[in-house]
């Protein structure tokens, strides 16, 4: 029992390291050598846009790599996101889909986007973010959902642990009364 216990607590530890989101570049890719210099661009939920006024640069998207997945709470992956426009040249970053962590099933943040160039000057209010990407409350969020993550992980640790210990205690019960 106590081998199997170390084991369970040994592949749990071994998940809950390094797994971050799978990220799904489409219609370009970035060069990881090259540094491109930190840009605004403005992040929009669901753009009306016109087609004839857009050139789509490419899309992303953002999802969890299996139920452990860690660093992929909002201002990672808005922070990515925004990395990516800055390699593109795009002048704005339009969210098609988006899902916060509900802390059971994933305690990531995922997102799918375009990265869009403007073919004349858009409207003033394209160059603005939408109220809810306004950085300072995505980073309030991100250290919200990294700490709810965190105490998930706790949990689902110990609760598997105790688990394991009280399923090993009532086999060897079982065995002992045969």
């Amino acid at each position: 029992m106590r081998n199997s216990l170390l084991k369970a607590v040994a592949l749990t530890l071994f998940l809950l390291t390094g797994c971050s989101a799978n990220v799904t570049r489409h219609g370009y890719q970035i060069d990881p050598k090259k540094q491109v210099a930190e840009c605004a661009t403005p992040i929009k939920l669901k753009a009306d846009l016109t087609n004839s006024d857009i050139q789509k640069l490419g899309m992303i998207d953002v999802y969890d790599a299996n139920l452990v997945s860690v660093n992929c709470d909002e201002s990672i992956v808005l922070g990515m996101l925004k990395t990516d426009s800055c390699h593109l040249g795009a002048d704005m970053i339009n969210i098609t889909e988006e899902r916060q962590p509900d802390y059971i099933f994933s305690v990531c943040y995922r997102v799918k986007a375009d990265f869009i160039k403007f073919k004349s000057a858009p409207s003033s209010t394209l160059l603005a973010s939408d109220p809810q990407y306004d950085w300072a409350k995505v980073q309030a969020r991100g250290a919200i959902s990294k700490q709810k993550g965190n105490n998930a992980y706790f949990g689902a640790v110990v609760g598997g642990a105790a688990g394991g210990a009280v399923g090993g205690a009532v086999a060897i019960g079982a065995n002992a009364s045969h």
